[in-house]
């Protein structure tokens, strides 16, 4: 089952459960940092913009990868199953509902992000240069983000659909009898 090379680490349930709340806190940071400093007054980017946001949001990318698979962890232990594979979850049904509760989640942190940058319009009629504003993702690159995100989750709900539709489970008893009747 294991091959010589794979590392076994045995972890009770707080140790993943503090990694968790680690991987949240680390990414309500760093969401927080995108969000004040991405669109700034440019007599401020050399104070306030401390951070390279596009290193910022590959580090969100990674995290929220790595919050999956504690979910899916966790999961696991929930169930009373001691043992746990990353590549075998991304295969579950688990890794859809989890990447889809990450993906709404990264659609609405962007959008946050969106609403303080500068809007097309604006930059139109007054010219980008004369507003006196400096941004790392512009409106235009927040909203196809926020698009191959939404895809994204049409296609997870789709899997999802599917699998809700074509999966069974027999109920060997009658303790479903009167809930299926209401």
């Amino acid at each position: 089952m294991y091959s010589m090379n794979t590392k076994s680490k045995k972890l009770n349930a707080n140790n993943i459960i503090n990694a968790r709340k680690k991987l949240d806190n680390e990414l309500k940071r760093k969401w927080s940092i995108m969000k004040s400093e991405n669109t700034l007054r440019k007599s401020a980017v050399k104070t306030c913009r401390l951070h390279n946001l596009a290193t910022i949001h590959n580090q969100i990318l990674q995290n929220i990868e790595k919050r999956i698979i504690v979910k899916g962890i966790l999961n696991n232990i929930n169930n009373g199953i001691s043992t746990f594979n990353t590549e075998e979850f991304k295969k579950s049904h688990y890794y859809t509902i989890f990447r889809l509760q990450e993906t709404r989640e990264q659609i609405t942190k962007l959008n946050e992000i969106r609403e303080k940058a500068l809007k097309p319009q604006i930059k139109a009629q007054k010219g980008k240069k004369r507003l006196g504003f400096d941004e790392v993702f512009s409106y235009e690159k927040l909203t196809t983000m926020i698009n191959h995100l939404t895809t994204d989750v049409n296609t997870l709900l789709t899997k999802i659909e599917n699998y809700n539709n074509t999966t069974e489970i027999e109920i060997t008893d009658d303790s479903i009898n009167d809930i299926l009747a209401a």
